[in-house]
């Protein structure tokens, strides 16, 4: 783990850990710590896999067991007065100048799973009890008590409510409001798969309150307004509500519904910044907070990470591995609307912008104008290349693995287009496969006893079975793999239809044309006429699919 000066890009300091997979600064840089998989020693204990570091000398200052990866790391208060870690049910507490020596102070509850730390400067902590269930007696409902630190004899808020196998705790920038996301695994009602959600809302004066939501279904992301004193929450089923809560839990409005999953304030609580990312479209709506109206809507497409530039005037979307493995990159938009910056990376894991308090950055009155976007790194200095937003690369025909990077063999070509059809009517006329001429003996033989028309009536059931499927299909089924006609066929057929623009019509004079006038039409004539009516069919519903008519789904092409 090697540590550098963000400004000078010097080596500070080098930890030699090899197995570590996990790092974590302290709130002012002063400590890092790293984690690494447990292993068992020799006696059978755990091996201390949780090391705590001076971050300028590479000094080991203390270690410990940590079995899971989840919730690993050390928390800090913000001033690194303290720093704490649960063992066994029982939150330790340390000055941060003696970590992993002796224990300043601990806070111990019967079944706490989890815990948080509050921000500010008077930091307290809230711990969570989960549910108790019990099949004959009545169970204990799931609490969140707070604690001003280091006094733990008397809570300063208590909540106590059903439903609660997990939670999420989320505190406001002063440490003075603390909003529980409440989570079930199962959801009785049978109305969510992923379970059922609730929001309650706590205080460090005791208050405490259930956030009352309009609509049913998951809560997708709560955020707290930078002042304090308001927060938005995106929930309900798709399309989601977003609502503007003040610290009282009274809505204050309301953003209607749209496919939401995701919301941030920029660092001045100007902007908001309301988008559906994951698997919704990457729509991305800007809002300003003084005025409640929408400033622009942007389309960031597969991105998977947002965050906001410490100035609040710019924000960062971008698209990560593994969460998905191909068109991985990042951009960089004005709030205005503009996509100032673009870069597309192979494989990008992580990004972020480098910290820096928003008190650096005064607020503005009015909002500021959109920037001239700034060229890329693959431009040249004349050219400025901007990707537009919702425009994407349009994907093409798939192709096996194997065939990859090959060119693609003449006789398919004429497939792209209406040229497809003309080859496909070439060699139905001219190649029928052995069981066609097998079927057509065994009609000449009823031939005797029936009519011209109950024939043709005949010859019509035996396609209704391909009523509905490709074109592709039909062919390949009943006269192009068994067997394949010969490419001295079919090769000449469409080297010379690949030069019109259109499929032939018959006219008056056309051989097929004055088969399918003839009153005594012979079995091959049959069959091409059949086809042919098909092959209408088919190019009447591909106008319809071009005009952008809507097809039933037996008749996509």
């Amino acid at each position: 783990v090697k540590i550098f000066d963000a400004s000078t890009n010097e080596l500070v300091s080098e930890i030699l850990r090899p197995n570590a997979i996990e790092i974590g600064f302290s709130p002012k840089g002063t400590y890092i710590s790293t984690w690494e998989r447990p292993s068992k020693l020799e006696d059978g204990s755990g091996s201390k896999n949780l090391t705590v570091w001076d971050a300028r000398t590479g000094n080991e200052l203390a270690s410990f067991f940590q079995k899971g990866q989840s919730n690993w790391n050390l928390q800090w208060t913000d001033g690194e007065e303290y720093c704490a870690r649960m063992v066994t049910g029982v939150v330790h507490f340390w000055e941060s100048r003696n970590v992993g020596k002796a224990v300043w102070a601990k806070l111990i509850l019967e079944g706490i799973s989890e815990f948080s730390l509050s921000p500010g400067r008077s930091p307290s902590v809230a711990v969570f009890i989960p549910e108790k269930k019990a099949r004959i007696a009545h169970s204990a409902p799931a609490i969140v008590r707070m604690f001003g630190i280091p006094n733990f004899n008397a809570p300063l808020s208590n909540q106590s409510f059903y439903k609660g196998d997990k939670v999420e705790m989320i505190w406001n920038d002063l440490g003075t409001n603390l909003l529980v996301v409440t989570h079930t695994d199962i959801d009785k009602t049978g109305k969510s798969y992923y379970g059922e959600t609730n929001l309650y809302h706590m205080s460090v004066t005791g208050s405490f309150d259930r956030v009352t939501l309009d609509k049913e279904g998951p809560i997708h992301d709560v955020a707290w307004s930078p002042n304090s004193k308001e927060f938005i929450v995106v929930y309900g089923s798709m399309p989601a509500k977003a609502t503007l809560f003040d610290h009282r839990v009274d809505p204050i409005f309301d953003f209607g519904s749209n496919p939401r999953n995701f919301v941030r304030f920029n660092p001045h609580g100007r902007i908001i910044c309301i988008a559906g990312f994951g698997n919704l479209n990457g729509t991305v709506d800007l809002w300003d907070r003084r005025t409640l109206t929408k400033i622009s809507t942007v389309q960031a497409s597969n991105a998977s990470y947002c965050n906001w530039s410490p100035d609040g005037r710019y924000f960062l979307t971008a698209t990560l591995t593994p969460r998905l493995r191909v068109d991985n990159g990042f951009k960089v938009w004005h709030y205005q609307g503009t996509l100032v910056y673009w870069e597309s990376v192979d494989e990008l894991y992580q990004i972020d912008w480098r910290p820096a308090s928003a008190e650096l950055y005064p607020i503005r009155n009015a909002l500021s104008p959109a920037p001239v976007p700034v060229k890329t790194l693959e431009t040249s200095p004349q050219e400025v290349k901007v990707k537009p937003a919702g425009v994407t690369k349009p994907a093409g025909a798939y192709r096996p693995p194997q065939l990859r990077g090959t060119a693609t063999p003449s006789i398919f070509k004429c497939f792209s287009n209406e040229h497809y059809f003309n080859c496909l009517r070439s060699a139905a006329t001219q190649a029928l496969s052995k069981n066609v001429l097998k079927n057509k003996k065994k009609r000449e033989a009823k031939k005797k006893s029936k009519e011209d028309g109950e024939d043709a009536d005949d010859e019509c059931k035996s396609f209704s079975s391909y009523e509905g499927l490709p074109i592709r299909e039909i062919f390949a089924t009943d006269i192009l793999l068994e067997p394949t006609p010969p490419l001295d066929i079919i090769a000449p057929a469409a080297s010379t239809l690949a030069s019109n623009a259109k499929p032939p019509t018959p006219g008056p004079s056309s051989p097929v044309s004055a088969a399918l006038s003839s009153s005594a039409l012979n079995e091959n004539d049959k069959k091409v006429r059949n086809i042919e009516k098909k092959l209408r069919q088919i190019m009447d519903l591909k106008e319809k699919q071009d005009k952008g008519e809507k097809l039933e789904l037996t008749q996509n092409i």
